[in-house]
């Protein structure tokens, strides 16, 4: 049986000695700037699928979400991981990436539709606008996916290469 969480993480000296948290710190960082404009874009495709296509919010959450982590993987190889030295080709860490991302697209459509199950269709008035409830259920995905891809990219996809 391996080691518990805690008994590694006092192994390694606690979360801050060192200075590989900066560095998980930065990267962190720059995968959110890059799920913020994979966001941006899945929001947008949604809100297509939804109003200008009918669609159910699910199937079109699925539809949004596959563009988006096209451009995802794209930035994160390009520019977040681009110093990470790894032992797999790009079309390996494609390959994983879908698959992690798929984790996450899960999550996501299982939230949506509990919550549209839940509460069904309409809007609440924020401000000076209709928010309608699909958008809230597309909201509250957001940091359980994040969580989620991160951890699992930064430990699979672009897992460093050991010397």
């Amino acid at each position: 049986m391996g080691l518990s969480l805690a008994t590694r993480f006092r192994a390694r000296g606690g979360a801050l000695r060192g200075r590989g948290w900066v560095t998980r710190s930065k990267t962190f960082v720059k995968f959110g700037m890059v799920g913020f404009t994979g966001t941006i874009i899945d929001f947008v495709i949604y809100n297509l699928c939804i109003s200008g296509l009918g669609f159910l919010p699910a199937l079109a959450k699925a539809i949004s979400t596959m563009v988006a982590i096209l451009n995802n993987f794209t930035w994160n190889n390009r520019w977040t991981f681009r110093h990470r030295r790894t032992t797999s080709s790009v079309w390996q860490r494609l390959g994983l990436f879908q698959l992690v991302s798929l984790g996450g697209l899960a999550a996501g459509v299982v939230m949506v539709q509990v919550l549209h199950a839940t509460y069904g269709d309409g809007s609440v008035h924020f401000l000076f606008l209709d928010v309608a409830y699909y958008n809230l259920y597309f909201l509250a995905t957001i940091p359980v996916v994040m969580i989620w891809n991160f951890l699992m990219n930064h430990h699979f996809t672009w897992k460093h290469a050991r010397a």
